[in-house]
């Protein structure tokens, strides 16, 4: 009767421990932007997401016409300061927000985590969608450049295409913390057993 209830609690303790690192699962989504050139940017990221909107946005990947950025990438942010700002206390590393809804994005995918080195070219790659200009052109903007082979893709926003724009969810990723709790319960469980094979083994 001991073991039974040895083996339930470990159970109920599992069952706890997933439960719990459910709210920290994030998701794999694919995305692909089609400039009016017809380059084509696609890739992944993992995500939490909520309601329209994605955030904490890690595990980047991304190709223009099939031909991978350099990484690691990193996703920064845009906060308008005056129209059309170019200056560091624009961008930031957090807060970035890649979107079902082609008018909530506001992201820069590159290879830098740095606003400094964005703002100052110090980069290789960047993909990036943001409400640039605030109502001076009335919408986002959408640019790429990519180096080599030195494309260089530039439109005012004025000629995002939001129709363009796709994003879908993939798959459900458990982070880090989640798997360690998972791990924990089952060594839960395992324990129990083990526990109540032994009489068993003695009595043989």
């Amino acid at each position: 009767m001991k073991m039974r209830f040895s083996v339930l609690l470990a159970l109920l303790v599992a069952t706890l421990f997933v439960a719990s690192g459910r709210s920290s699962y994030a998701t794999t989504f694919d995305f692909s932007y089609k400039f009016d050139t017809g380059d084509v940017i696609s890739g992944s990221f993992t995500g939490n997401q909520s309601g329209q909107n994605v955030t904490d946005i890690a595990n980047i990947s991304a190709y223009l016409n099939g031909t991978s950025f350099t990484g690691p990438l990193s996703a920064m942010s845009y906060t308008e300061v005056g129209n059309m700002c170019n200056d560091e206390s624009c961008f930031s590393g957090t807060g970035a927000v890649i979107s079902f809804n082609p008018l909530n994005n506001n992201f820069l995918i590159l290879n830098t985590d740095s606003p400094h080195d964005f703002v100052t070219s110090n980069y290789t790659n960047v993909f990036y969608i943001i409400p640039y200009g605030g109502g001076y052109y009335g919408g986002p903007e959408a640019t790429s450049y990519f180096y080599p082979p030195s494309t260089f893709i530039d439109y005012d926003n004025q000629d995002y295409i939001p129709a363009n724009w796709s994003l879908t969810a993939v798959s459900p990723v458990p982070e880090p913390s989640t798997w360690a709790m998972m791990i924990l319960g089952f060594a839960f469980i395992g324990l129990a057993y083990r526990r109540k094979s032994k009489p068993a083994l003695k009595a043989a």
